[in-house]
């Protein structure tokens, strides 16, 4: 069972306050609840094991009980809601950056939500918002992350896409030491953003994400395109040229995926 002492940080922005319950529907939804009651920021809420744990897209997110970290952080940013995208990209930048000081992996965001291994996901994450039309009211940033979880655990039709950290180092991981140093990453990438450094984690991003070039296709609401990505926006949208229309298109939300592998350069 993990340890919320091992994992708090007395004192600090995120995680001065860390529950744990042995089983929970959804962290997310959990977490919101406590939101809506006036929860401070900072508070984090995990789970042993989730039974809705859910991704981007309405997608089930596996997490059975005592092998990852189901956990999220809820935030209180002091920023109008037309920017709150940009905390999906700082969370992916802290899981790369936190898998990397740890474990020396070079893993790869995948836009807008997920982070890879060999081309393997092994990291979601959902980022849901309450907010007027001035400002956000809160947000809750749910990351699930692979830790334990050995393939034959997974469905079968995830075992060629998804994978874990242990199962790529051949050990068991410390849950509550990466825990406690992602929740470390994550404060001072948003940190970063509260005192107007923006494009500085964009640029982070950018490079754990490998993406500028690659060849993608991109199924959206109004059709399926595909070409290679010119970047991303500051604003969080992916920026494709489409090769039928010859033009570039500005994506807020699609299901993307990669025609040829790529590398991060960190």
């Amino acid at each position: 069972m993990l340890l919320a002492e091992a994992i708090a940080r007395s004192g600090r922005r995120l995680g001065h306050t860390v529950l744990v319950e042995a089983e929970t529907g959804s962290t997310n939804d959990e977490l919101r609840g406590r939101a809506e009651a006036g929860a401070p920021e900072g508070l984090v809420l995990v789970a042993e094991a989730q039974t809705r744990g859910r991704g981007r897209l309405g997608r089930q997110w596996v997490s059975p009980a005592g092998k990852n970290l189901a956990m999220s952080v809820l935030l209180r940013p002091r920023w109008s809601a037309e920017h709150s995208f940009r905390i999906t990209l700082l969370a992916g930048v802290a899981v790369s950056e936190t898998l990397k000081k740890l474990y020396g992996l070079q893993p790869r965001i995948k836009w807008p939500n997920d982070v890879l291994i060999r081309d393997r996901k092994l990291c979601g994450i959902l980022a849901e918002m309450k907010a007027t039309a001035a400002e956000v009211d809160y947000i809750v940033l749910g990351i699930g992350v692979n830790l334990n979880l050995r393939p034959e655990e997974l469905p079968e039709e995830l075992r060629a896409s998804a994978t874990s950290v242990g199962a790529e180092l051949g050990r068991p991981i410390a849950r509550e030491e990466f825990a406690r140093s992602l929740l470390e990453a994550l404060e001072a990438r948003y940190l970063s953003l509260e005192q107007g450094r923006w494009l500085e984690v964009l640029e982070a991003w950018h490079r754990w994400a490998a993406i500028q070039g690659q060849e993608v296709t991109v199924e959206t609401g109004s059709g399926l395109i595909q070409g290679p990505v010119q970047g991303v926006d500051e604003d969080g949208a992916l920026r494709v040229f489409d090769r039928q229309t010859q033009s570039e298109s500005r994506i807020l939300a699609g299901d993307v995926q990669y025609l040829r592998p790529a590398k991060p350069s960190p």
